[in-house]
């Protein structure tokens, strides 16, 4: 979902997102010392039902 993606690229710290209409998730990758994910959720919430199911650390290899 393009909305989805646009409004997590929007806020500060998230360097790339993406969103599943079938399974009804989002993603983002970004850095934990700018945002929190509960406030990536609270930047959805206006326009989607949002909550943190998991935040993991993503490590490039």
């Amino acid at each position: 979902m393009a909305a989805v993606r646009s409004i997590l690229l929007q806020q500060p710290g998230v360097v790339e997102a993406g969103a599943d209409l079938r399974r009804q998730q989002g993603w983002a990758v970004y850095d934990p010392a700018r945002i929190a994910p509960q406030d990536l959720a609270d930047a959805l919430s206006p326009y989607y039902p949002s909550r943190v199911v998991e935040d993991r650390p993503y490590i490039e290899q």
